[in-house]
């Protein structure tokens, strides 16, 4: 993303490496797009009581509904490795992953990561593209569907059993 086209930059600190504010100018912007469908967070506190043990620093998810999500989490490279204590305080990547929640065949709710990566802060359009596919997606599924019934887990893995596609480890 080329800097001269992110408005609004004054918030953000000098030090700050372009890759991520292009990110954060760009998950914002996205949620702008599909402002009637897709929420964003980005506080580093859990979404749900079952969510206490789950890192995210970005979170994707239709608006009055926390499923299906989007979570993004910044990784940091390891200071012993990176010899530079300035290098250590911005992420050089970031793991994504996009989940369905839901009441499982026990009743117990539970996520299921259905597909996730990793990408290298040098790669943030890459991300940026995935965030907006996603956001895309949701978009359609709510438009065909009011009630959402497309977006819980019983359906989602259901779909994914009849086309034979595995869900993420």
């Amino acid at each position: 993303m080329d800097m001269s086209d992110l408005d609004g930059l004054s918030e953000y600190r000098p030090e700050v490496p372009w890759r991520v504010v292009a990110l954060d100018v760009g998950l914002r912007r996205l949620q702008q797009r599909f402002d009637e469908d897709i929420d964003l967070d980005d506080r580093d506190e859990p979404l749900t009581d079952d969510d206490r043990d789950i890192e995210w620093t970005y979170a994707l998810y239709p608006v009055d509904s926390l499923s299906p999500r989007l979570l993004i989490n910044e990784r940091y490279p390891d200071p012993d490795q990176q010899g530079s204590d300035e290098a250590s305080r911005w992420p050089s990547a970031w793991q994504w992953r996009s989940q369905v929640g839901g009441a499982a065949e026990d009743g117990q709710y539970q996520w299921v990561t259905v597909t996730g990566g990793q990408v290298d802060c040098a790669n943030v359009d890459e991300l940026l593209t995935v965030a907006e596919e996603w956001a895309k997606t949701v978009h359609e599924l709510i438009g065909s569907d009011p009630t959402r019934q497309s977006l819980t887990l019983k359906t989602t893995m259901q779909q994914h059993r009849d086309q034979g596609r595995p869900l993420a480890e």
